[in-house]
């Protein structure tokens, strides 16, 4: 993945591997992922330019990342369409969670989507 505008002029590529089992109308897929972030990007979002920093938040400059991910998703026919829920678990790489403009090591994600074949 690329910033089409260009801001970041960094890249980030994801790896998952999940698989699906099959319940009546359910689908149930756990999954994990790795992605890893160019320093580019990770600096241009967590890092601190010198003349950005201030007494309470220190200059900060990133490197790149590998971050950790594992997920579940639920997915059932509902609605007229495909109907999914999921929540990941996020582990952020030292990059990350050393930068003055976080103080989290790890997040969670949760989704909802709906969509209709036609």
């Amino acid at each position: 993945m690329v910033d089409l505008l260009g801001n970041s002029k960094g890249q980030e590529s994801k790896l998952a591997v999940g698989y699906s089992w099959r319940f009546g109308p359910v689908l149930v897929e756990p999954k994990i992922g790795i992605s890893y972030s160019s320093s580019k990007l990770v600096d241009y979002y967590y890092g601190v330019r010198p003349e950005e920093a201030t007494a309470e938040r220190l200059a900060y400059q990133a490197g790149s990342a590998f971050n950790y991910n594992a997920g579940l998703s639920i997915s059932n026919p509902l609605f007229g369409g495909m109907t999914r829920l999921g929540i990941e678990h996020h582990w952020y790489d030292n990059s990350i969670s050393d930068s003055p403009l976080t103080d989290c090591d790890r997040g969670f994600s949760a989704f909802i989507s709906w969509s209709r074949f036609f």
